[in-house]
């Protein structure tokens, strides 16, 4: 296993072979929220449109074995922040130094804006930790999008290290609900659901539930669990295998709908003549079931939900468009 994101901190940080005065590079870290790393063009899945994601991807490398440390947000992120398995950050997440910090104290300017949900107490906002100088905690993608861009064009005289957190395709969750016909809004605005049969992908190979498949797995999927909250959580017991194919299609225009707003931003690093001296990387906290033995949501360590995208992409600098094979989890531990 390697450590991707510590691993990138010491690449950057650390000059090796320059000739002259080295100038580090702008660093844009762009994080989804529930994106399998299954459900991507570079992955083969070919039933999305994402020319955003496809912009990164064109110019870096998108390595299709990368993985969360747990497949829920806080866990996910909290190790993302720290470099620590989340054994050890969850509860402690403020004995470790945040990667905002260490980008701090090397010089960086630092900024995040979009979905926080790092931690549960109100230590892990405090700027003294988390290290980032301009930072709002946001739930609404448009309006990450628009500070992000704002912040692309503004004058400076440090290189950044921008992160830039949206909610979708988390919006799934809701989907799932509104199929189950319990109501729910949606948390980003709407999406385009309920299609007729003929727009909606496959059903997935692995559709039907392993006969050996754990207990607590299957218990979720009751909705007469003695949680009588389950079934708003995982109301997918009874569905028909054309719910389930709805539920895909939803999902992919989710990913599409956030897809659009990376596209936004990858435009405007190139208009302010950024995109040369920017590295990029694209990730998500975990993936999602997408119907895969016939499971939504995250929670379970089945590939579809722990396998994230992670695309790291440098223009000029990276090798454009390589498939890597290697095998990555976001933690701070060889």
């Amino acid at each position: 296993m390697r450590n991707i994101y510590w691993l990138l901190v010491g690449l950057l940080l650390i000059p090796v072979g320059c000739t002259g005065p080295y100038t580090p590079p702008n660093i844009l870290v762009i994080i989804s929220d529930q994106h399998s790393g299954l459900l991507m063009n570079q992955t083969g899945y070919q039933y999305l449109d994402t020319p955003g994601i496809n912009k990164i991807a064109e110019q870096g490398v998108t390595f299709t074995r990368s993985y969360c440390t747990y497949p829920v947000c806080v866990a996910a992120r909290a190790s993302f922040m720290t470099g620590m398995m989340p054994s050890k950050s969850s509860g402690n997440l403020t004995s470790y130094k945040s990667i905002g910090k260490t980008m701090l104290d090397a010089g960086y300017e630092t900024a995040y804006f979009g979905k926080w949900h790092v931690g549960r107490s109100k230590m892990d906002k405090v700027s003294d930790w988390h290290g980032f100088e301009t930072y709002q905690d946001l739930r609404r993608d448009t309006k990450t999008k628009e500070l992000t861009v704002d912040f692309l064009k503004q004058d400076r005289e440090r290189p950044f290290f921008l992160m830039t957190s949206f909610l979708n395709p988390h919006d799934c969750c809701e989907l799932a609900r509104n199929i189950a016909g319990l109501g729910d809004d949606y948390r980003d605005g709407p999406v385009e659901e309920h299609m007729d049969l003929e727009f909606c992908p496959p059903l997935p190979a692995n559709f039907d539930i392993p006969p050996d498949e754990a207990e607590g797995f299957s218990t979720r999927r009751l909705p007469d669990s003695s949680d009588h909250t389950n079934y708003g959580k995982h109301p997918v017991k009874y569905w028909t295998e054309t719910e389930w194919r709805q539920y895909m299609y939803g999902y992919d225009r989710l990913v599409e709908k956030v897809d659009a707003h990376i596209l936004d931003v990858m435009n405007t690093l190139e208009a302010e003549g950024l995109l040369e001296n920017t590295l990029v990387i694209y990730t998500s906290d975990h993936g999602d079931g997408h119907a895969s033995h016939q499971w939504n949501q995250k929670m379970t360590f089945y590939e579809e939900s722990i396998n994230i995208p992670f695309i790291v992409s440098w223009k000029g600098h990276t090798i454009a468009g390589r498939i890597d094979e290697e095998t990555l989890v976001s933690n701070g531990l060889d």
